[in-house]
């Protein structure tokens, strides 16, 4: 595992902590600052609220946090996405399925679905090369990256340009699905915290359309790494995972950060 793959499961796993840490801000926001600060920028009455009930979810959705806000009788719900990253990495994980899971989710075509199993090492290149579904040449262009799977700097360059073209002209459900979600407990709201060893822990809370559009600020093109960046999102191989298939999923990125910006 390299050193961002580290630091980004040692992330994700105090994130879980945290998300713990922040549900029980909100259970306790009659004397919890912070908490009381966030509800009322979500545009509630502190003098209104008669309860607020906060529960972590599980990770399978990108709500982490479903938040319950008593106003008299009526109930209010909101959604927070829960992210935490030191300063210095500036990453965190948004979104990891199969290359078919996402193939069935935005329809894409059968020879890109093939180019990005080539990029996240599902199929790797001394597999394709003993089917012959690529050739010696090809195959011995590889650089001293390794050997596992193709960089998209590594594709002929019309696989390359589909990739490109087919995430510009969906960008936008990429976007949506990756950050906000569907179906159940999509999130409404994106609660960043950044730290560092020199400074105290800082937050910002937005909702989750401006994290979007700050996000996805930006084209789409390969990266000067081989892989791909959606605006401010990057797609990647997982990796890590001990050498596991699942290390050959897609992975997408984002940089909690920014949104202090």
């Amino acid at each position: 595992m390299n050193d961002l793959e580290r630091i980004g499961s040692e992330t994700a796993r105090s994130g879980l902590d945290y998300e713990e840490i922040v549900a029980g801000k909100f259970n306790s926001w009659n004397t919890d600052y912070e908490a009381r600060g966030w509800l009322e920028f979500m545009g509630y009455n502190l003098e209104d609220i008669t309860n607020v009930e906060a529960e972590t979810l599980p990770n399978s959705y990108k709500t982490d946090i479903h938040v319950n806000t008593a106003i008299g009788e009526e109930i209010f719900t909101e959604n927070i996405s829960i992210k935490r990253t030191k300063i210095s990495v500036n990453y965190n994980q948004i979104d990891q399925r199969w290359v078919d899971n996402y193939q069935e989710l935005w329809d894409i075509p059968e020879d890109i679905s093939k180019s990005l199993k080539m990029f996240s090492g599902e199929l790797s290149p001394l597999e394709l090369l003993e089917s012959r579904e690529i050739d010696i040449p090809r195959y011995c262009s590889l650089n001293d990256r390794g050997r596992r799977r193709f960089f998209l700097d590594e594709l002929y360059y019309g696989e390359t340009q589909k990739i490109i073209n087919f995430f510009e002209e969906n960008k936008i459900i990429v976007v949506n699905d990756t950050i906000k979600g569907r179906g159940d407990y999509t999130a409404d709201w994106m609660l960043v915290t950044k730290y560092d060893d020199s400074i105290d822990e800082t937050s910002i809370l937005t909702d989750i359309d401006h994290a979007m559009g700050v996000f996805s600020e930006g084209e789409v093109r390969v990266s000067p790494q081989g892989s791909l960046s959606i605006g401010r999102i990057t797609m990647t191989r997982k990796g890590g995972d001990a050498g596991r298939d699942t290390a050959n999923k897609l992975q997408f990125n984002i940089p909690p950060c920014d949104l202090f910006d």
